[in-house]
C-alpha cells in the first residue's frame, strides 16, 4: 500500500507506509509502500475518538521493485 485514508465525521485521517504503528499484518516500510500478509490492522490509536460512519481507502499502484526476476 502507498498509503491508506480514513474518511469519517471529521478531517481524514492519512496513513503514510512509513507510520510506526503498522506492524500487525504488515511487513516493514520499504520507502515508498509497504506489504501486507493480507490481515493488515490499522492501529486504534490513528482512529478517530466517536465514530460514526468511517470509509477507509486503500492506495495501491504500479510499483517498480528492486527484486531479481
Amino acid at each position: 500500500m502507498h498509503r491508506i485514508i480514513l474518511k469519517g465525521d471529521g478531517p481524514a485521517i492519512e496513513i503514510g507506509p512509513d507510520h510506526p504503528g503498522l506492524t500487525n499484518g504488515f511487513h516493514q516500510d520499504e520507502g515508498t509502500h509497504r506489504w501486507t500478509n493480507g490481515r493488515g490492522v490499522i492501529p486504534p490509536d490513528v482512529l478517530p475518538g466517536s465514530v460514526g460512519e468511517l470509509t477507509i481507502e486503500v492506495h495501491i499502484g504500479t510499483i517498480e521493485l528492486d527484486y531479481p526476476v
